[in-house]
């Protein structure tokens, strides 16, 4: 067993950079709306905080329905399979849930 002392050492991360990389790569998004609609508080928006693009939770009903999905991730479902999406013209197929997908909040200086 090692005895000795452990060293951690702890460097700044760049907000900025790390989301315009994840922009560019396609994997975030900008959180530009509520959480949820407000018609119906269990319908969650798209662009907000508890979107549907990070994956569905396991009290939902359909938790694995989103892993059959297009780019833009507007049709979901396995129903889907194999059709081409209307909207980013991207074909439905089977994508596992990406944990590193993240949500940025876009923090605007006024002057």
């Amino acid at each position: 067993m090692f005895r000795g002392k452990i060293r951690i050492r702890f460097q700044r991360m760049n907000f900025e950079t790390a989301c315009i990389e994840d922009l560019n790569l396609n994997q975030g998004f900008l959180i530009t709306e509520t959480p949820f609609s407000d018609v119906d508080k269990s319908i969650r928006n798209m662009g907000g905080p508890r979107s549907p693009l990070y994956g569905s939770g396991p009290s939902e009903i359909n938790e694995f329905a989103d892993r059959y999905r297009c780019k833009c991730g507007k049709r979901i479902g396995a129903v889907f399979e194999g059709e081409e999406c209307p909207d980013c013209h991207t074909l439905i197929e089977y994508k596992d849930i990406d944990i590193l997908y993240t949500g940025w909040f876009l923090r605007i200086i006024l002057s």
